[in-house]
């Protein structure tokens, strides 16, 4: 038999009976794994000879004894699964001597004991600490309060007792489960908010909570208890991201001074109570993901004038949304959207614009986004839209939005982003769109706008041309190959009415003009027959012209 294998992998593989101790040869063995199979007794101490293994996992079947001290000199282990047994007798100091190397310890459901001095500081710096089901003492233990890069921490049923350290606010967990203990006092300040698991039921805790509570991304069900106005200090409750159901209680609109008020992602329903309107301090509140009904209240507008953020989406509301909301002056973000999967993490949040998902990192305050998309809305572009002129983004597709596009849009001149696809929209693409200087995505596709596509220099650099004006047929010019064709002069029209006025119009110019030459030349004439001298000059003027007239043609037939 070989003795320099390096990767022993037995798992699942349907041993039963002792661990073999000759495995304790394979000293050049790295990567140990017995995991799901029907060992029992005890784990053999001549596993301690393998001074270059790394991984060891035994979880999963049916040893029933102590573990061997001499695990602890296995100075290169990285990783000690021996969960899911029947083990049992005490892990002490010895058992970590010299595992300064480790990095996860897994050893939740067996029968085992921890007994280590309250001033023992271990060697190794864990990322996963798993003792479920072990007895770790009757207080919390002091050594984990040096593990500072502990990610995963499960001490659930591990008989502690005793209040909560207040060290444990600063821990950076993504798991931590100390449910099924006998923890009293009250939850400290708060948990980290990296936190995606947090499991505090089944305790002894009790007392106010602090001026923030944040149990977001966890399993809570229930309804949210009508208790809050004994909690006049909080400021911050995250609630997101739970199993919550029934109705917002009234009592916390009795709050004195909230500002975040986060209930989304659960199934709350019924109508947004209007007692909030009190919480006239709010400057974010997210409601989205439930299955709230009814209409988007009015009050919202009117009371809340201190919003930067309001998310409505993915919840059964009416299509109408009131004009009070376009008094919110300081609104920055506004989703109304349905459906969309946007959740928060503090002050991270997360929205479609220019077509993607993009994050604000804690600079909401700078931020100014409106998508009301997927919302049946009908309609007209409200006037009162125009008027946000500090608006980022705006996203209203995919709605039955009608009418023309405004032709002041082009005072949105903080506009970067701007989808209105997806509608019927008529009338032409207004000029003044040339002039969002700051625009770098628009999208007008399938609407029925017509006519020549507006120049502008910041029109000719859009990013997607010129698929964002497709299924408008009646479109024309560049970026499209459609032309337009060109504008003939048209003729006017004579109806048989005017025609005929025209007629008779003609017809009393004739008749004055006639009249007036009769009357004018009987007038001369009437001059020079009635005065002897005119007459005779003008009879004699007229011999003189006759005789001209005869000798000028003689002369010329003699020629």
């Amino acid at each position: 038999m070989s003795y320099e294998l390096e990767t022993l992998n037995l798992a699942g593989s349907g041993f039963n009976g002792h661990i073999p101790h000759w495995l304790g040869e394979f000293r050049d063995l790295k990567y140990l794994n017995l995991d799901v199979n029907r060992f029992y007794g005890q784990i053999p101490a001549s596993l301690g000879q393998l001074s270059s293994l790394r991984e060891l996992y035994t979880s999963d079947n049916s040893l029933n004894e102590a573990i061997p001290s001499l695990l602890g000199i296995l100075f290169n282990l990285r990783r000690l699964d021996v969960s899911e047994n029947s083990l049992e007798g005490v892990l002490s100091e010895a058992h970590f001597a010299n595992l300064s190397c480790l990095k996860e310890l897994t050893v939740s459901k067996n029968l085992l004991r921890l007994k280590v001095r309250p001033d023992w500081v271990p060697t190794f710096r864990l990322k996963t600490i798993e003792l479920a089901s072990c007895r770790v003492g009757t207080e919390f233990p002091p050594w984990i309060w040096m593990q500072k890069k502990v990610d995963r921490l499960d001490l659930s049923n591990a008989s502690i007792s005793g209040t909560l350290p207040k060290w444990l606010g600063s821990m950076k967990l993504s798991y931590f489960n100390l449910s099924h203990n006998q923890i009293n006092g009250t939850i400290p300040l708060y948990f980290p908010s990296s936190q995606n698991h947090i499991d505090l039921s089944n305790n002894q805790l009790s007392g106010p909570l602090s001026s923030k509570i944040d149990l977001q991304n966890n399993r809570i069900s229930g309804v949210i208890p009508d208790c809050w106005s004994s909690y006049q200090n909080l400021g911050v409750i995250y609630l997101s991201s739970n199993k919550l159901s029934g109705v917002i209680p009234r009592s916390i609109g009795q709050l004195s001074a909230p500002q975040w008020l986060h209930l989304n992602n659960n199934t709350l329903q019924g109508n947004h109570p209007s007692s909030l309107s009190t919480c006239r301090t709010l400057t974010d509140l997210d409601l989205a993901e439930n299955n709230f009904s009814g209409i988007v209240s009015a009050w919202i507008g009117e009371d809340l004038l201190s919003l930067q953020i309001l998310r409505l989406r993915s919840n059964m509301l009416s299509r109408h949304i009131p004009s009070q909301l376009c008094s919110l002056y300081t609104l920055q973000i506004l989703d109304l959207a349905n459906p969309a999967d946007v959740q928060w993490s503090n002050e991270d949040v997360t929205e479609v614009m220019k077509g993607e998902s993009i994050e604000h990192t804690e600079i909401v305050m700078f931020v100014a986004n409106m998508d009301l998309s997927n919302n049946n809305l009908a309609g007209p572009i409200p006037q009162k839209l125009m008027d946000l002129t500090g608006m980022l983004g705006s996203n209203l597709s995919h709605n039955h939005v009608t009418g023309s596009i405004p032709q002041d849009i082009g005072k949105l001149m903080s506009s970067e982003s701007l989808d209105l696809s997806y509608n019927e929209l008529s009338g032409i693409i207004p000029q003044t769109m040339s002039a969002l200087t700051s625009l770098s995505h628009l999208n007008l596709s399938y609407n029925r706008l017509s006519a020549e596509i507006p120049t502008g220099h910041q029109l000719q650099i859009l990013d997607d041309l010129p698929s964002i004006y497709i299924g408008n047929l009646g479109l024309c010019a560049d970026p499209l190959p459609k032309k337009c064709r060109p504008v003939e002069p048209t003729v006017p029209t004579i109806t048989e009415e005017e025609e005929e006025g025209k007629v008779l119009q003609k017809m009393r110019f004739d008749a004055v003009l006639v009249q007036g030459f009769v009357t004018g030349f009987w007038r001369v004439l009437g001059a020079i027959f009635s005065r002897r001298s005119w007459r005779h000059s003008y009879l004699q003027l007229v011999e003189e012209v006759a005789d001209w007239i005869f000798v000028a043609v003689a002369v010329r037939r003699i020629d």
